[in-house]
């Protein structure tokens, strides 16, 4: 029987490199604030087939833009306070759920208040919070 450690054993050559965990954390960042950019960004490219299939005024569908984009940004600068708060993962997770629910029920709209809503409150909230704030301060750390 051997008393040595596996690592002994092994020699460096042989062993497989491990990827360092900062790298990790820096993927699933990006992947994050991609994700929410391309949420925050894409209300326009519905704006034909959403005026084509209820009948809605370009004004009413820029009303939702209009209201994502105050939300996101009085969002973000409160979103620091509560990554210092609390933890990164607890805001990321609770930004993106936000985000996800806006998205996934914004298939159930009929009115156009509810695109206000959805588009603009819910996914401008998770998207503030998910703002450069949070590349930063993952940066930081």
């Amino acid at each position: 029987m051997n008393d040595q450690p596996d690592s002994a054993i092994t020699p460096p050559s042989a062993r497989r490199p491990r990827v360092h965990r900062a790298w990790l954390v820096a993927i699933v960042t990006t992947l994050a604030l991609v994700v929410a950019a391309a949420f925050r960004s894409t209300a326009g490219a519905f704006f034909e087939p959403l005026e084509a299939e209820f009948g809605w005024q370009r004004s009413q569908l820029s009303t939702a833009v209009t209201i994502n984009l105050v939300v996101y940004s009085l969002a973000a600068p409160f979103a620091a306070t509560l990554l210092e708060r609390y933890s990164m993962r607890k805001v990321a997770m609770a930004a993106l759920a936000l985000v996800a629910t806006g998205a996934g029920l914004s298939v159930f709209i009929n009115h156009y208040w509810q695109l206000w809503l959805l588009w603009g409150v819910l996914v401008g909230l998770g998207t503030g919070a998910m703002a450069l704030v949070f590349g930063s301060v993952v940066a930081n750390r």
